[in-house]
């Protein structure tokens, strides 16, 4: 496991906001342990009182694991946390137990601190998942490029501690759903069904002999529920969540999680964490201008922030005007 994934799970163990981990996470890289206080803080694009803040929740929750962070002075706690999670990742003597390994398939994500602008829709979110069975990520308008299925992703992603019992992606796009589930279920836990039983026999095997602990379930890119899901859902049982991304609006007994632009401010912190500070410092208004001609969609501003990291010579106002 890299350390920068080990940070991740120490943060979703011990319960951190979204803000909070991307603080802590920066904040405890190994490139960054000579960076400055008030530099780090401009780089995640928050005032160093805000950075200090975070931190100091930080330390007072990984207080509860690690008693030597209570007793000790402020200036002191960076380093003490530190050394205590680097034994931990090393398996030093005096360490935590080990994280057992939590099996997957989540599909690639962006890192957390260049995931901007969605903070609020992450904690609705986990709340609608810890009350619901199932919900849905839904675009408003139907409208694709919103980020639909990055939310799903940096979802699983931080949450995974929650899912000891693993997290299943399934792609409603790609080959029947419950092969899928088949592969998965042999792949990770050695569970096979006899060839010769029917499809939903096989399913059955699978939840009945699937790992302890919660499961969440992703079905990516949902057009139709009743062939792409239902069929394919494991029986009832407060250990199984499904979570769901579509452009359709289903029945509105499904819980929901509707999916729109992001706002002007979010737009431009995300443009931010993608083109040098400075080069967008000198263009304000025409960077605002790129955010608004782009719609706010985060799939489009991705897109132009790394189309002008390749191309450092490129002033905004042309490539506005090119837009």
């Amino acid at each position: 496991m890299q350390w920068a994934d080990f940070l991740a799970n120490e943060a979703a163990t011990n319960s951190l906001s979204p803000e909070q981990t991307a603080a802590f996470v920066e904040r405890l890289k190994a490139e960054n342990s000579g960076k400055s206080e008030a530099k780090l803080a401009r780089e995640l694009n928050i005032g160093a009182a805000a950075l200090k803040k975070r931190m100091t929740d930080v330390y007072d929750k990984f207080a509860q694991s690690y008693l030597e962070l209570a007793n000790s002075e402020s200036r002191g706690k960076l380093e003490k946390l530190r050394a205590c999670l680097t034994a931990k990742y090393n398996g030093g003597q005096n360490s935590q137990p080990t994280i057992k390994e939590i099996h997957q398939n989540i599909p690639p994500a962006v890192p957390f601190e260049k995931f901007v602008g969605r903070e609020a829709e992450l904690q609705n979110l986990h709340q609608q998942l810890q009350t619901s069975q199932q919900v849905a990520i839904v675009a408003v308008a139907g409208m694709g490029g919103v980020g639909k299925t990055e939310l799903a992703t940096q979802y699983a992603k931080q949450h995974l501690q929650n899912y000891q019992g693993g997290v299943c992606w399934l792609s409603a796009q790609g080959i029947d759903v419950g092969i899928q589930i088949l592969r998965f279920a042999q792949l990770k836990f050695n569970r096979i069904a006899p060839d010769d039983w029917e499809l939903a026999d096989r399913l059955r095997y699978c939840w009945q002999n699937w790992q302890q602990g919660e499961v969440l379930l992703v079905f990516d890119d949902v057009t139709d529920y009743k062939k792409q899901v239902q069929p394919y859902l494991p029986p009832e049982s407060p250990r199984f969540k499904v979570l769901l991304t579509t452009r359709l609006g289903f029945d509105k007994t499904l819980p929901q999680l509707p999916l729109g632009v992001l706002k002007p401010l979010a737009a431009m912190k995300l443009l931010k964490s993608l083109v040098d500070r400075e080069r967008l410092k000198s263009e304000p208004w025409v960077a605002r201008e790129i955010c608004k001609s782009l719609g706010y969609l985060p799939l489009a501003l991705e897109l132009v922030g790394r189309y002008l990291d390749t191309m450092p010579d490129l002033s905004l106002e042309i490539l506005l005007k090119r837009l």
